[in-house]
């Protein structure tokens, strides 16, 4: 049991540092870059920040708020291309799209941190991905978060 509470611990510190580490990449990029096309996908930095910042605003916050507030059995699907395609602001300032994670980040975290052991399996079913712990759906959203942004810093 004590390591899985520390993995937590470490999960957590983890999930907070995410958002400090799209800052520190912000901050040391050129700013004429910044909407220059750095993915696979042909997406800009501020681009694959908004974009992980809509995901965890429409999609994983509500999912974490969810469960750690027990009223949670279902989850629709969240089309996250769509959603960029029908939302996304070229103008919308960087530091803007990045107050927000860290605010979104902030309020889970709020949650999270004084959750009891037996809080993070609390679970709800999902169409494509099944029934799922609030202990994956943190996973998951630490996951989105940093494999985007070692996407938009692997050339930097």
């Amino acid at each position: 049991m004590e390591e899985l509470l520390e993995y937590r611990r470490e999960l957590l510190e983890r999930y907070a540092a995410t958002v400090q580490d799209w800052g520190a990449a912000l901050r040391s990029l050129p700013p004429e870059q910044l909407h220059t096309p750095c993915t696979a996908a042909g997406w800009s930095f501020h681009q694959t920040l908004a974009h992980v910042r809509d995901v965890e605003a429409q999609a994983l916050a509500p999912r974490i708020q969810c469960l750690t507030d027990e009223v949670a059995v279902h989850f629709p699907h969240f089309d996250d291309l769509a959603w960029m395609e029908q939302h996304y602001r070229p103008d919308e300032p960087a530091e803007a799209i990045l107050a927000e994670l860290a605010a979104l980040r902030a309020r889970e975290l709020d949650c999270l941190v004084p959750l009891q052991p037996r809080g993070w399996n609390r679970a709800a079913r999902h169409p494509w991905h099944g029934l799922r712990t609030l202990m994956w759906w943190v996973e998951r959203s630490l996951y989105h978060s940093q494999k985007h942004l070692d996407e938009v810093t692997y050339k930097m």
